[in-house]
C-alpha cells in the first residue's frame, strides 16, 4: 500500500505542469512563491534575530504556530485533499494499511515539501548559533513536521466524512468568526507595539507563546539551549509528541470508518428555510437556543435591554471618575460590568414567553434543559464582546502583561451573570410587558416580587464576584508575575465555569417544581 500510495503521490506532484502552457505557467508561478514564501520564513528570524539564538527561537516559535494553525485550518475551509482513505476502499487493503499508506507518503505533497524546506532552511541558518544543541533542532523539525501532517489529514477527514452539508456550512461559519475574535486582540497588539515602539511587550508576547502545545518543541530547545528548566523542556517535547500522536490517532479511527462505511448522505435541506433552528440539535436544549436567539433579532425588549446596558456602564464608569479614580484603572471597568449585566439580564426571561412558557412545562421539559438553551442570547453577545473588549481595556491600560487575568475577569463577570439569572428567573419570576407592546411599558404589580427579585438576583451576584475581583485586583498590582496572572486567569474562568454549571442545575430543579407558578407569573396579564 505504502507503494502505492507513493506513485500516486509522484504523479500528482508532476500534475501540475501536465497541462497547457498558460496552466503550467501559472502552476510555476505559484510553486515558486510558495518556494521563496518558506526560504523567507526560514531567514527571517536570523535577519532580524542577528546571533541572538533565543530570540531567533522566539520568532520560530510563532511561525511554527502558524504554519500548523494553517495546516489544521485550512482544510477545513477549501478541498485539499489529494488522497483520501476512502479511495481506497475497494482495494484489498486493511483500514490500517490504508491509512498508514496515506500518512507514510504524505512528504510527498506539495505543501508538505513546503514545510519541509522552510525547516530546512531554518536548520541551515540557526545550527551555528546552537553549536552543540543541533540535534534539537533535527527533533522539533520532525515533530513540526509529523504534526503539520497530523493536523492536516485530521481536518480532512473531519470535513469529509463527520461534517457535511448544513454542519460543514455552520463549523465554516462559527471557525470564522472565531478567527476573527482571535485575531482582533492580535491585530489590536501589533498595532499597540507599532505605535508605542515597545520591544518589551513585544518579547513578553513571544515568551507567552512558547506555552501554546503547538510551538513546544520550539520551546523546548530554547530553554534547552539557555540553559534553563531542562525538566520542563523534557516536558514540552513530551506533550508536543504526544499531541502529534493523539491527532494521528483520531485519523486512524475516522479513517477507518471512511473505508468500512458508505459515504455520509449530505444534508440537502435549505439553511434559509427554518431561520436559526437548523444550526441547532433538533433536542430541547438547542430548539430553545434557537428561539431564544430568534427574540433577540426580531423582540423590541430584547434591543432595549441591550441599550440600557452600556448606559448604566458609562453612568458607572463617570460616577468613579468624578470620585478621582485614576483613568488606567477605569479603563478596565466598564467591559466587566457590561458582561455581568448582559448575563444578568436573563433574570426574568420565562416572563418574557408570556403564554408560549407552558409549551416548555406541558411537554415535560427538563429544567437543565430550559435554563441551557435560555443562554445563548447571552453567549452570543457577550463572547465576542470578551475577545475584543479584553484587547481594547489593555490597550487603555498600557501594559499587555495583565491581558490573561483581564480576561478571566471579563469571562467571569459574564458566567456570573449568567449563573445568577439562570436561578433568579425560575425561582422569582415576576410580570413582564407583553409581546408586541411597547417596551418601555411596564405592568402594575402590586406586590414588591418585581423589585425584590431584581435587588437580591443583583447582590447576589455582586457577591459571588467578591473572590474574583479579590484577586484579580492582587494579580493586577503584581503584574511582573506572569505565574500568578496565569493562575488567577484559569481560577477565575474555572470558578465562573463551575458556578454556571451549579446554578444550571439548580435553576433546573427549581424550574421542574414551581412550573405552575412559573406559568401563573408569566400569564398574569395575558
Amino acid at each position: 500500500m505504502v507503494a502505492r500510495s507513493l506513485r500516486l503521490r509522484l504523479m500528482l506532484l508532476a500534475a501540475p505542469f501536465g497541462g497547457s502552457n498558460r496552466a503550467v505557467l501559472k502552476n510555476a508561478l505559484v510553486v515558486i512563491f510558495g518556494v521563496l514564501v518558506a526560504v523567507f520564513l526560514g531567514i527571517f528570524p536570523r535577519l532580524v534575530a542577528g546571533e541572538d539564538a533565543a530570540l531567533a527561537l522566539q520568532y520560530d516559535a510563532l511561525i511554527s504556530f502558524a504554519v500548523l494553525s494553517a495546516a489544521l485550518l485550512l482544510p477545513l475551509f477549501f478541498d485539499t485533499a489529494q488522497l483520501e482513505a476512502r479511495q481506497f476502499a475497494i482495494y484489498p487493503y486493511s483500514p490500517a494499511q490504508i491509512t498508514t499508506g496515506i500518512l507514510v507518503t504524505a512528504l510527498f505533497s506539495w505543501r508538505f515539501l513546503l514545510v519541509l524546506l522552510w525547516l530546512g532552511t531554518r536548520f541551515a541558518t540557526r545550527a551555528e548559533l546552537l553549536g552543540p544543541g543541533w540535534p534539537l533542532l533535527v527533533l522539533d523539525s520532525a515533530l513540526i513536521l509529523g504534526a503539520a501532517i497530523a493536523f492536516a489529514h485530521a481536518a480532512v477527514a473531519v470535513q469529509k466524512w463527520l461534517l457535511r452539508g448544513t454542519a460543514l456550512t455552520l463549523l465554516r461559519r462559527v471557525l470564522g468568526i472565531s478567527l476573527l475574535l482571535l485575531l482582533a486582540p492580535l491585530g489590536c497588539f501589533v498595532l499597540f507595539t507599532i505605535v508605542t515602539k515597545n520591544d518589551a511587550q513585544l518579547l513578553s508576547a513571544l515568551n507567552a507563546s512558547l506555552w501554546l502545545p503547538t510551538v513546544a518543541p520550539v520551546g523546548a530547545t530554547l530553554m534547552t539551549v539557555t540553559g534553563k528548566a531542562s525538566f520542563a523542556a523534557t516536558l514540552w517535547i513530551v506533550s508536543a509528541a504526544a499531541l502529534v500522536v493523539s491527532v494521528a490517532v483520531c485519523y486512524f479511527a475516522s479513517a477507518k470508518s471512511m473505508v468500512l462505511s458508505d459515504a455520509a448522505p449530505g444534508d440537502s435541506r435549505n439553511i434559509d428555510t427554518l431561520g436559526l433552528f437548523v444550526y441547532f440539535s433538533a433536542k430541547p436544549a438547542g430548539v430553545i437556543a434557537a428561539r431564544s436567539l430568534t427574540y433577540l433579532r426580531r423582540d423590541p425588549r430584547y434591543r432595549v435591554s441591550l441599550l440600557a446596558i452600556p448606559a448604566a456602564a458609562a453612568l458607572a464608569v463617570f460616577a468613579l471618575w468624578i470620585a478621582g479614580v485614576p483613568p488606567t484603572v477605569l479603563s478596565l471597568l466598564p467591559l466587566p460590568i457590561m458582561l455581568f449585566l448582559l448575563g444578568w439580564a436573563l433574570h426574568n426571561d420565562v416572563a418574557m414567553d408570556s403564554t408560549a412558557i407552558w409549551l416548555h412545562i406541558a411537554s415535560g421539559i427538563k429544567g437543565f434543559d430550559d435554563r441551557l438553551g435560555r443562554l445563548a442570547p447571552a453567549a452570543a453577545v457577550g463572547i465576542p464582546m470578551l475577545f475584543i473588549g479584553s484587547s481594547i481595556s489593555v490597550i487603555f491600560y498600557g501594559n499587555w502583561l495583565i491581558l490573561p487575568v483581564v480576561f478571566g475577569l471579563n469571562c467571569a463577570a459574564l458566567l456570573i451573570g449568567m449563573a445568577v439569572s439562570t436561578v433568579a428567573s425560575a425561582l422569582t419570576p415576576y410580570p413582564s410587558t407583553r409581546p408586541g407592546e411597547s417596551p418601555f411599558l411596564q405592568p402594575q404589580f402590586t406586590e414588591s416580587g418585581a423589585l425584590s427579585a431584581q435587588l437580591v438576583s443583583f447582590l447576589c451576584g455582586i457577591f459571588l464576584a467578591i473572590p474574583v475581583i479579590v484577586f484579580s485586583i492582587s494579580a493586577i498590582l503584581h503584574e511582573n508575575e506572569t505565574a500568578a496572572l496565569w493562575l488567577t486567569a484559569l481560577a477565575s474562568v474555572a470558578f465562573g465555569a463551575m458556578l454556571l454549571f451549579a446554578c444550571l442545575k439548580l435553576g433546573g430543579w427549581i424550574f421542574e417544581r414551581k412550573g405552575p407558578e412559573i406559568l401563573a407569573a408569566a400569564e398574569i396579564y395575558d
